[in-house]
C-alpha cells in the first residue's frame, strides 16, 4: 500500500526529498536532518491569496463536525440544505452501512463562502480533495459555461464570472432572482435553511457554483456542481448501495479516515491528539498526501514511532 501512495506523491510533488522524508517516518527510521525538518513544520503558513484555509486533520468524526460547524455558523448567508437520493438492492441494514461508509453525505448543508472539498476527480486539475469556495447557487440553464459531458450529472465547468468575481455570466438576458442576488450581497443575520428536493429532476434545483483555485498559477476555475452518482457494487456488478448527490463536503475541517486517498495541498494536523505509544498510527496516510511540504502546518512532532522503536 505504501509504494502506491509514494508513487502518487513523486507524480504530483515532483519532490523527491519530501518523499524519502515520509519513507524515514513510515519505517521509524528518522535521521536527526529528517526531525529537524518534520519539527520545522510547526509554523504558521503564509495565507493563499484565494483566502482558502488549510484544511484541519482530526482523528475524531465529532471533532470534524463540531469545527465545521463552527465556522459554518460564523457565515451570515442562507443555507442551502442538499439531501441525498439513495436507492441499492442490498438489505435494507446492509445498505445503511454501506451508504454511511460513502465519502458523500446524506445531508449536506452549504452557504455562500463556505469552505468547501471536491470528493469526485473530474480532471487532472480538480481531483478529489481539491478546495474551493461556494459564490452562489444556480440552475443547470442559468449559467454559461462548459458541460462535462451529455450527462445530467456532468458538472459545468469554465463558468465565466462577472466584474464582481462571485456573479456567473447568464444565458439569455436573465439576471438572476433576489436568492442570489441576496447570495452575492450576504444580508446581515443568519438566514433560514433552504430545503433542496431529494429529486433528481434537474428543473428547478439550484447547484453550488464553487471557485477553486489554481495551484500552478494559471486562473482559478468556477464549476456548477450538480448530483453526482456513488455506488457500490458486488462482484456481480450489482448495485448494493447507490447515493445521488452533490460531490463536495465541507473542508475547514475532515477526518484522518476520509484524507485518505485524497490529494489534499494544505493540511493542518495536530500529532498530539492522534496517537500515543502503541496505538495504531492513524497520522500516517494524512500525511502521504499532502503533495508539498510548504503546504503542511504539524504541531506537536515528537519523532516517536508507534512501533516505540524510534525516536530522534
Amino acid at each position: 500500500m505504501y509504494a502506491v501512495v509514494v508513487h502518487y506523491l513523486v507524480l504530483l510533488s515532483f519532490s523527491p526529498e519530501f518523499v524519502g522524508l515520509l519513507n524515514q517516518l513510515r519505517l521509524g527510521n528518522i535521521t536527526p536532518a529528517a526531525c529537524t525538518t518534520f519539527q520545522s513544520l510547526s509554523r504558521p503558513l503564509p495565507p493563499d491569496p484565494s483566502g482558502i484555509l488549510p484544511t484541519e486533520l482530526f482523528p475524531l468524526r465529532r471533532e470534524v463536525d463540531y469545527a465545521n460547524s463552527v465556522r459554518l455558523s460564523a457565515l451570515t448567508t442562507d443555507e442551502h440544505a442538499f439531501s441525498s437520493c439513495d436507492t441499492g438492492k442490498a438489505p435494507l441494514d446492509k445498505r445503511g452501512k454501506l451508504l454511511e461508509s460513502m465519502m458523500a453525505p446524506q445531508k449536506l448543508i452549504l452557504k455562500v463562502g463556505a469552505q468547501v472539498m471536491l470528493i469526485k476527480n473530474l480532471d487532472e486539475r480538480l481531483v478529489n480533495g481539491s478546495v474551493g469556495k461556494v459564490l452562489g447557487f444556480w440552475r443547470q440553464g442559468e449559467v454559461k459555461g462548459v458541460p462535462g459531458n451529455k450527462s445530467a450529472t456532468a458538472p459545468i465547468r469554465r463558468v465565466p464570472l462577472q466584474d464582481d468575481g462571485r456573479t456567473p455570466m447568464l444565458r439569455g438576458s436573465s439576471s438572476g432572482d433576489k436568492e442570489n442576488v441576496a447570495a452575492v450581497k450576504p444580508e446581515k443575520g443568519k438566514g433560514k435553511e433552504k430545503e433542496i428536493p431529494k429529486s433528481s429532476s434537474r428543473d428547478g434545483e439550484r447547484y453550488p457554483l464553487v471557485e477553486f483555485p489554481a495551484l500552478d498559477g494559471s486562473d482559478s476555475e468556477a464549476v456548477l456542481l450538480v448530483r453526482d452518482e456513488f455506488r457500490v457494487e458486488d462482484s456481480q456488478g450489482v448495485v448494493l448501495a447507490r447515493r445521488m448527490q452533490v460531490p463536495l463536503i465541507l473542508a475547514w475541517a475532515i477526518s484522518i479516515h476520509k484524507s485518505q486517498g485524497q490529494t489534499i495541498h494544505r493540511v493542518k494536523i495536530d500529532l498530539g491528539k492522534v496517537f500515543e505509544k502503541g496505538e495504531s498510527p492513524a497520522y500516517s496516510p494524512s500525511i502521504w498526501y499532502v503533495t508539498f511540504v510548504q503546504g503542511n502546518l504539524m504541531l506537536h512532532f515528537r519523532g516517536r514511532h508507534p512501533s516505540g522503536g524510534c525516536r530522534c
